[in-house]
């Protein structure tokens, strides 16, 4: 019987560049390498995938577009100086 409630896994193979193997064998045992591949594998399909949305992204992006539209219009309902 599964229990639905433990995460399935597969396995898959990855190329590395030997130096870096070679790093990360003197740190065995210190950290999961499956565990980080999976969270930037993770990282990588959320920058991919646009039907991911990071609602505080926008929130900022909206922010930030507001301000430079208000500068904007502040600008041009400036009176004109003549600059010589």
């Amino acid at each position: 019987m599964s229990d639905d409630r433990q995460p399935h896994f597969t396995r898959m193979t990855v190329s590395l560049p030997v130096a870096l193997k070679r790093r990360m064998e003197r740190v065995k045992g210190r950290t999961n390498w499956s565990a980080v591949a999976s969270r930037a594998f993770e990282d990588e399909l959320e920058n991919l995938d646009p039907t991911t949305v990071d609602i505080e992204e926008l929130e900022r992006e909206h922010e930030d577009l507001r301000r430079r539209v208000a500068a904007l219009l502040e600008r041009v309902e400036a009176p004109c100086v003549d600059i010589i």
